[in-house]
């Protein structure tokens, strides 16, 4: 279906289109139309503007495209909207419920820098249309704390940035907007931090040394254990499982004793296809070994050796439910 054709009404009678009109000129919006004729929200719209019988409608009724409608802001409803809200600090939100303003946040800023408003505020004596500039100089966010404004950049005149000293003594110029949402708390210092201060250091057990090893450990037991990863189809799905000795409260430990950390350039493979890991069927290995040690090129195991397999995974699944 053309959205353009049902959008514009092509199949609407021409006195349906003279009542659109007609009632959009009153001063009804096309959300009240849509419930009256019974149409989606969007179709008055698309009709009112672009059918070409609405055009000849709107010029016999003397209707232009931006028809009269109700006034909503009188002069004396804007004054006091403008001193409430400038003078009294009282938020829109709470401007609408007070006064019974049929409009929405948008509407009643746009009355507020109109032509109007802006000439009530200065009869008012109210200069709150001037854009608030941001005073952040002595306050702290996270390790930063604001010294002075620093010039803008020539690209982005408009946005304000700050000098900044953070904790550990270096100064560093931070964007108003990335201070103000806590997006930047620091200089950078706090990205480098080692050993327990690490915001990475879990459970007494990870240190930045033993980084990718601990990655590579839980690695192994998702794709095991996880239905949910992407590899388990491949492993857990056929039977493969980690070892009760890498398995519990300590068997990180135990692995890193074991394995020993991860080298550079390698990552943890087992050397038979086939069978679960454990420390005799593990080492560290680089892509080109692993693509070498896939399961094509190893003989497919005989019916009984799956099936010896298959209870040494239910016996290892059991032992690991009795650790946890």
């Amino acid at each position: 279906m053309s959205h353009q054709r049902h959008y514009c009404g092509k199949n609407w009678p021409e006195e349906r289109i003279e009542e659109l009109v007609r009632l959009y000129a009153s001063g009804k919006t096309f959300a009240e139309i849509a419930a009256v004729m019974h149409t989606s929200p969007g179709i008055p719209r698309g009709v009112y503007y672009q059918n070409p019988v609405a055009r000849a409608i709107r010029k016999r009724l003397h209707v232009g495209e931006r028809p009269l409608r109700k006034k909503i802001w009188s002069t004396a409803l804007l004054s006091v909207a403008l001193v409430r809200h400038y003078e009294d600090n009282v938020s829109v939100e709470q401007l609408i419920k007070e006064l019974a303003i049929p409009t929405g946040r948008r509407q009643v800023f746009a009355a507020f820098h109109s032509k109007r408003g802006q000439n009530l505020c200065k009869e008012l004596g109210i200069d709150g249309l001037k854009q608030r500039r941001l005073q952040l100089a002595g306050q702290r966010f996270g390790k930063l704390r604001v010294i002075r404004r620093a010039a803008c950049l020539p690209e982005r005149p408009g946005r304000s940035r700050w000098l900044c000293r953070c904790s550990c003594r270096n100064t560093h110029i931070v964007d108003g907007m990335n201070l103000t949402r806590g997006i930047i708390k620091s200089c950078g210092c706090a990205w480098h931090v080692s050993g327990k201060k690490n915001s990475r250091y879990k459970n007494g057990r990870y240190t930045k040394r033993n980084f990718y090893t601990n990655r590579s450990f839980y690695a192994m037991h998702r794709r095991c254990e996880c239905a949910e990863d992407i590899g388990y189809e491949n492993y857990g799905g056929r039977g493969i499982s980690v070892c009760a000795r890498w398995s519990g409260p300590d068997g990180f430990e135990n692995f890193l004793a074991d394995m020993g950390r991860r080298p550079k350039g390698k990552s943890l493979d087992r050397i038979d296809p086939f069978k679960n890991y454990e420390p005799s069927n593990c080492r560290w290995a680089t892509s080109k070994q692993q693509n070498n040690n896939r399961r094509m090129h190893h003989e497919p195991p005989t019916p009984e050796q799956v099936v010896a397999l298959a209870a040494n995974a239910a016996v290892e699944a059991q032992m690991n439910e009795v650790v946890f």
